[in-house]
């Protein structure tokens, strides 16, 4: 058994480990590959056109900063004990998940590539929900079997990407004990399905509905989740009812009102966002027809 002073130096020493490689990681990144710079800064000047090319340079510098820290997170997230990890995250209304599941309802939670989704592995821990999230297995057999272990020790149910949907309607039809499915929500779809897209940051934004559909056909409640950092390698969560009974919800007002809130988000702390990513890909012109969405007040 650690004594309390030895776990605070035991933290201090592993932050400081994981802040160390996180700096050379984003040195790296920014000056030596250049990672993806084109991409993450044109997006920047698309969401923020009142922004000047130097507030543009702070704002990248300070994300590839942030991806640093992302790159080391699960690794430091994996080899922390439990006392450790749990100064790492707080979360901020625990109690709507307590008076939903009271109730017996089942939850799609909307999450993110804002701050950290990887520390959600610890989820279980803090909710009486069965929880499950997808995941998409890599080819190496060695690091596939470590990721998974990595992701599911704390009781997450890994569903494989191509049978998420399915696997995931079905738990959420149960009723016999109350289950949470997981979505990262703010992904760019396939090509071959861009069909129906919002306003966020001022540009129509191609979104998936998958999320949404899993909801709306189980009838269950959704909840979205921002991740907000509060210090190095810190995060607090933050959950916010969107609606008790997706059914009851109008077409894709689920979809416009968990970017709504993203927006907000992203504009409070714009250098937590996954910027790194080509959201905003021109579609092709067979694709020019589709459905937009106008985001609610």
């Amino acid at each position: 058994m650690i004594s309390t002073k030895g776990l605070f130096l035991l933290e201090k020493l592993l932050v400081f480990l994981a802040g160390s490689f996180s700096n050379m990681i984003c040195f790296l990144l920014r000056y030596v590959i250049r990672y993806r710079i084109n991409i993450i800064t044109r997006n920047m000047e698309k969401a923020f056109p009142e922004k000047d090319d130097s507030e543009i340079n702070r704002l990248v510098a300070g994300y590839y900063r942030h991806v640093g820290d992302l790159c080391i997170e699960p690794l430091l997230f994996y080899i922390a004990p439990s006392s450790i990890r749990k100064n790492l995250m707080d979360f901020e209304g625990m109690g709507l998940l307590r008076q939903l599941h009271s109730e017996g309802k089942n939850i799609v939670l909307l999450a993110s590539h804002y701050g950290n989704w990887e520390y959600l592995i610890d989820l279980p821990v803090y909710t009486n929900y069965d929880v499950s999230t997808g995941y998409s297995p890599v080819k190496h057999k060695s690091l596939d079997e470590f990721l998974h272990r990595l992701r599911s020790r704390s009781g997450v149910n890994l569903i494989p990407k191509h049978l998420f949907y399915r696997r995931s309607l079905e738990l959420l039809r149960k009723k016999d004990a109350p289950t949470m499915v997981v979505v990262i929500a703010d992904q760019r779809p396939a090509a071959n399905s861009r069909k129906y897209h919002v306003p966020f940051f001022g540009m129509d934004t191609d979104v998936q509905l998958g999320a949404e559909r899993l909801a709306v056909k189980s009838g269950a409640a959704v909840v979205s989740i921002e991740s907000v950092k509060t210090g190095r390698f810190k995060y607090k969560y933050q959950f916010d009812l969107i609606t008790e009974n997706a059914a009851d919800s109008p077409p894709l007002a689920i979809t416009g009102g968990y970017f709504a809130r993203l927006e907000r988000a992203i504009r409070n702390l714009p250098i937590d966002w996954l910027w790194s990513h080509d959201r905003w890909k021109r579609r092709s012109k067979s694709l020019q027809k589709t459905h937009w969405l106008p985001i609610p007040p």
